[in-house]
């Protein structure tokens, strides 16, 4: 699952790049600090975007990890009366 396919973490993503491209612009024009700024905007945009992925796809696999929990539960339920029998 990629930033893109997370509506927050694209969002940042987006963040990110508008950032980088107000950097290139300060730099086009020689203007250090600025660019320095936008270029840490835009790392912690990016950053943030990866952290946003990252936990939707952890809490995407507990969902699942969940799901075949529950569906093994259930088989075992069912071999367990059958045992009783």
């Amino acid at each position: 699952m990629g930033a893109r396919t997370v509506p927050q973490a694209a969002l940042h993503l987006e963040y990110a790049q508008q950032h980088m491209t107000q950097a290139k612009e300060h730099m086009a024009e020689e203007e250090g600090e600025p660019a320095l700024h936008a270029l840490d905007k835009a790392e912690a945009d990016a950053n943030l975007a990866l952290e946003l992925a990252r936990s939707a796809q952890a809490q995407t696999e507990a969902q699942e990890a969940l799901r075949e929990g529950n569906e093994l539960r259930k088989n075992a339920s069912v071999y367990s009366q059958i045992g009783d029998s």
